[in-house]
């Protein structure tokens, strides 16, 4: 390889690490919520101990209306408690949305990452994230948590009788107090030093350098 080669190789490296790639941009939604309540949806009971009327149907029924006390994804919460949600997202390799992170203290949703079908994010909000048997979606005006059973579902009730439940779905509402939209620009990558890919075309040059002289 002649000097001029090696030259020619050094400076495309150069080229090359001098110029960083971009990395997606990173959809941050912040919110200020205030729980307004939760409805169940086509709702069945089964309590075996209650001899006049095992069955119940309700086509919905107030969490706070209740008598049972049948657990839900936000009953953490009590109407009217303020509470924040926060969500990032970014693009993979694919063209295809990802959760970075979801945080909804005193209900969770950090099981979103990695394992929720992508949504659309944009500046008005966040389309349905769903993820086995919950989902969120969120705008300006609120955001919603869903909850899907097809199964029923059995449990303890607050007098300590074991019954059985199953409704078609839950709805928790949250009312927003505040609502912002941001997005984080591409971020170069941190590029390999200049002279790092300099290096082998100069340890090159001064093998080429010695076999002439010798």
């Amino acid at each position: 390889m002649s000097l001029r080669s090696i030259a020619l190789a050094g400076a495309a490296a150069l080229a090359v690490s001098a110029t960083p790639s971009l990395a997606a941009p990173i959809q941050v939604i912040e919110m200020t919520l205030q729980y307004v309540g939760t409805t169940f949806n086509h709702l069945y009971v089964f309590d075996n101990q209650d001899d006049e009327i095992p069955y119940y149907f309700f086509d919905t029924l107030d969490a706070a209306d209740d008598p049972w006390g049948i657990p839900f994804v936000a009953n953490g919460l009590t109407p009217g408690q303020v509470t924040t949600f926060r969500l990032s997202a970014t693009k993979d390799s694919d063209g295809f949305t990802k959760i970075l992170t979801c945080d909804l203290p005193g209900v969770g949703c950090e099981y979103f990452v990695d394992n929720a079908y992508a949504p659309r994010v944009t500046s008005s909000g966040v389309d349905m994230i769903a993820w086995e048997t919950v989902g969120i979606s969120a705008s300006a005006g609120g955001l919603d948590l869903n909850e899907w059973y097809e199964d029923p579902q059995g449990f303890v009730t607050r007098d300590g009788r074991l019954i059985g439940a199953q409704w078609g779905y839950t709805k928790s509402e949250f009312a927003a107090l505040s609502y912002s939209y941001t997005v984080i620009p591409d971020v170069p990558e941190v590029p390999v030093p200049a002279t790092m890919a300099l290096l082998p075309g100069g340890l090159l040059v001064l093998a080429a350098l010695r076999r002439r002289r010798g």
